[in-house]
């Protein structure tokens, strides 16, 4: 499914944290924790994936939201793809729905404390 850059920036709570356009090199990540969950959000070249695990003790994961695609520059929108099994979102297969459950259940979360 297509979906504008700006609209998913927006669906994703993107606006604030990043001001770039897709497929400028360098790219951006952002990985953030609250104890039993970590989300990622990578957006290098013209991909973009996002994803959000429940963590366990044994340093298994399993993943709750994932969503993945890439960037048409011609279209400024992504062809997205992704899976939601939160039950956050009336269609877990919808990708904005799945970014918007990404952007609620990531809500709080913190960068975790890197150590030098």
């Amino acid at each position: 499914m297509l979906v504008g850059r700006e609209d998913l920036y927006q669906l994703l709570g993107l606006n604030s944290l990043v001001d770039i356009a897709a497929g400028e090199p360098g790219g951006f990540e952002l990985i953030l924790e609250d104890g039993h969950r970590r989300a990622t959000l990578t957006l290098n070249g013209a991909n973009i994936q996002a994803d959000l695990v429940e963590l366990s003790d044994d340093d298994a994961s399993t993943i709750v939201i994932t969503l993945s695609g890439e960037y048409d520059e011609n279209a400024d929108s992504f062809a997205l793809s992704g899976e939601d099994a939160s039950g956050q979102s009336s269609d877990p297969t919808d990708p904005r729905g799945v970014a918007s459950a990404w952007r609620r259940m990531t809500y709080g979360m913190q960068s975790p404390a890197r150590s030098n």
